[in-house]
């Protein structure tokens, strides 16, 4: 009897034992666990809001609409990426400016304004060596168009305009025509002299 007495004591102290055991464990799970979704949260949302952000300002330049100013606040990864997109933001922005700027120096008819293409790195300096190109080439047809009314003004009718291709022969067929209505004038003085 003292022996099952005992044995019983020894199984019930052992029970509790486990029982407190367990209910220690199940304690310390659930903690672990909210501290493991609490942790998963955080982190989650530190890394979704920068990338959030940083989708938001994508689609609005997608769209050409350069915000003013991007937050970074952090020296992390998604922070990097903010500092680029302002970096990069500041170019296209950079680059309308002088592209504005050079519409508005021409409209002043200072023709010579040219976009400082070594301004801008990569793809933007080879796009702002493009329109100076372009202006370039437009200014050349309009200097030579000048050129060519200004012999036709003192008489001298020798002087041709060049071939210009696709829409620009326009130009070319307005100037023969000048040219032409000028000879038959001129035919007709020499007939009335």
């Amino acid at each position: 009897a003292h022996q099952s007495a005992g044995s019983r004591a020894a199984q019930e102290a052992f029970d509790g034992s486990v029982t407190r055991t367990l209910k220690v464990l199940g304690v310390v799970t659930v903690a672990m666990i909210l501290a493991g979704a609490l942790a998963a949260w955080l982190i989650s949302r530190s890394v979704s809001r920068p990338l959030a952000q940083a989708v938001h300002i994508s689609q609005a330049m997608a769209q050409g609409n350069l915000p003013e100013r991007i937050e970074v606040t952090r020296n992390d990864e998604t922070g990097q990426l903010l500092a680029s997109m302002q970096r990069m933001v500041e170019t296209f922005r950079g680059f309308a400016d002088a592209q504005s700027e050079n519409a508005e120096q021409h409209r002043l008819g200072m023709i010579a304004h040219r976009i400082d293409a070594e301004r801008f790195p990569g793809i933007y300096g080879r796009m702002a060596a493009s329109i100076n190109a372009l202006v370039r080439t437009h200014i050349a047809v309009s200097q030579r168009v000048v050129d060519v009314v200004e012999h036709y003004a003192v008489g001298d009718l020798t002087v041709d305009m060049e071939r210009l291709p696709g829409q620009q022969a326009q130009i070319t067929a307005a100037v023969d025509g000048v040219k032409a209505s000028m000879l038959r004038v001129n035919t007709q003085i020499q007939t009335l002299v």
